[in-house]
């Protein structure tokens, strides 16, 4: 009975060890499934970065857009568009459409230089000043120069660089 019982109990280690060994992964498997699962992350990364650039140039886009319908509709009432100072920021540009001419754009799509203010035309009492910004949270450049007819939109893209090939313009 003792042979029968090791005989028995051989076996039986062995069909646990068998049985086991099938069930557990060595480590070239668990490497595999590793680099599997990192390239399907870098994969959904890059597709998600690509779809992030392209939804702040649609934005850029639809800020000029809303900037470009206030100052069509001012160009309507007065006969010539906003004219720009010589740095070509958008305070002129903010100071002329804040309110009446661009409502969507005013709450969301403006910044403020601490200490920067002027006169309101209208009360006389200081204000502060504000420009655009674009999706990179870079100011948005104006220009229109006499006779006030034509005007450019420019942000600096992606890149973050004026002239930099990647600009975002509106012109009229």
């Amino acid at each position: 009975m003792t042979t029968d019982g090791k005989s028995r109990q051989g076996a039986l280690a062995v069909l646990c060890h068998i049985r086991n060994a099938s069930i557990a992964m060595t480590l070239i498997e668990i490497l595999v499934v590793m680099g599997i699962m990192s390239l399907i992350v870098g994969a959904i990364a890059v597709a998600s970065f690509g779809a992030s650039r392209k939804a702040q140039i649609r934005n850029t886009e639809a800020l000029l857009g809303k900037i470009a319908q206030g100052l069509g509709q001012y160009r309507f009432d007065h006969r010539m568009y906003v004219p720009s100072d010589t740095a070509y920021r958008t305070y002129p540009l903010w100071q002329a459409l804040d309110g009446q001419y661009a409502i969507d754009v005013k709450a969301k799509f403006k910044y403020a230089e601490e200490g920067d203010t002027y006169a309101d035309p209208r009360t006389g009492e200081a204000v502060q000043r504000y420009q655009y910004q674009d999706a990179w949270k870079m100011l948005i450049r104006y220009q229109c120069d006499p006779p006030y007819q034509r005007y450019t939109l420019t942000s600096s893209g992606p890149d973050l660089e004026a002239g930099g090939g990647d600009d975002i313009q509106k012109a009229e």
